[in-house]
Protein backbone atom coordinates (compact mmCIF):
# COMPACT_ATOMS: atom_id res chain seq x y z
CA UNK A 1 0.00 0.00 0.00
CA UNK A 2 2.68 2.50 1.01
CA UNK A 3 5.04 1.70 -1.86
CA UNK A 4 2.22 1.84 -4.41
CA UNK A 5 0.96 5.18 -3.09
CA UNK A 6 4.45 6.69 -3.13
CA UNK A 7 5.14 5.33 -6.63
CA UNK A 8 1.83 6.72 -7.90
CA UNK A 9 2.56 10.09 -6.28
CA UNK A 10 6.05 10.17 -7.83
CA UNK A 11 4.60 9.44 -11.26
CA UNK A 12 2.05 12.22 -10.83
CA UNK A 13 4.78 14.63 -9.79
CA UNK A 14 6.82 13.70 -12.88
CA UNK A 15 3.78 14.27 -15.10
CA UNK A 16 3.37 17.68 -13.45
CA UNK A 17 6.96 18.52 -14.39
CA UNK A 18 8.52 18.40 -10.92
CA UNK A 19 12.29 18.00 -10.98
CA UNK A 20 13.80 14.58 -10.33
CA UNK A 21 15.48 15.57 -7.06
CA UNK A 22 12.14 16.67 -5.59
CA UNK A 23 10.46 13.47 -6.79
CA UNK A 24 13.23 11.32 -5.30
CA UNK A 25 12.90 13.03 -1.91
CA UNK A 26 9.23 12.06 -1.59
CA UNK A 27 9.94 8.56 -0.18
CA UNK A 28 11.82 9.96 2.82
CA UNK A 29 9.87 13.18 3.30
CA UNK A 30 7.37 11.91 5.90
CA UNK A 31 10.19 10.66 8.12
CA UNK A 32 11.90 14.06 7.96
CA UNK A 33 8.78 15.68 9.38
CA UNK A 34 8.64 13.22 12.30
CA UNK A 35 10.10 15.31 15.10
CA UNK A 36 8.15 14.06 18.10
CA UNK A 37 5.90 17.11 18.01
CA UNK A 38 3.93 16.57 14.82
CA UNK A 39 1.06 14.12 14.55
CA UNK A 40 0.57 11.88 11.55
CA UNK A 41 -2.17 14.29 10.47
CA UNK A 42 0.26 17.22 10.72
CA UNK A 43 2.76 15.32 8.58
CA UNK A 44 0.04 14.36 6.10
CA UNK A 45 -0.92 18.02 5.75
CA UNK A 46 2.69 19.17 5.35
CA UNK A 47 3.35 16.62 2.61
CA UNK A 48 0.14 17.64 0.85
CA UNK A 49 1.28 21.26 0.88
CA UNK A 50 4.87 20.57 -0.17
CA UNK A 51 4.41 17.64 -2.55
CA UNK A 52 0.83 16.50 -3.23
CA UNK A 53 -2.13 15.11 -1.30
CA UNK A 54 -2.23 11.43 -0.42
CA UNK A 55 -4.66 9.49 1.77
CA UNK A 56 -3.99 9.65 5.51
CA UNK A 57 -3.96 5.83 5.57
CA UNK A 58 -0.71 5.90 3.59
CA UNK A 59 0.98 7.84 6.37
CA UNK A 60 -0.49 5.67 9.10
CA UNK A 61 0.89 2.58 7.34
CA UNK A 62 4.22 4.32 6.61
CA UNK A 63 4.79 5.12 10.28
CA UNK A 64 3.60 1.70 11.45
CA UNK A 65 6.28 0.14 9.25
CA UNK A 66 8.93 2.45 10.73
CA UNK A 67 7.66 1.73 14.24
CA UNK A 68 7.80 -2.01 13.56
CA UNK A 69 11.42 -1.62 12.55
CA UNK A 70 12.15 0.31 15.74
CA UNK A 71 12.98 3.52 13.88
CA UNK A 72 10.20 5.61 15.44
CA UNK A 73 7.72 5.18 18.25
CA UNK A 74 4.07 6.04 17.92
CA UNK A 75 2.25 7.83 20.72
CA UNK A 76 -1.45 8.32 21.15
CA UNK A 77 -2.53 11.92 21.15
CA UNK A 78 -4.76 12.97 24.01
CA UNK A 79 -8.13 14.19 22.79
Amino acid sequence: MVNKALEDAAQEMKRDGKDDLRVMSLDDAPAFYADGKRSILDIHDAIAAEYLPMPIEVFTAYFRVLAGAGVVSLNKVAQ
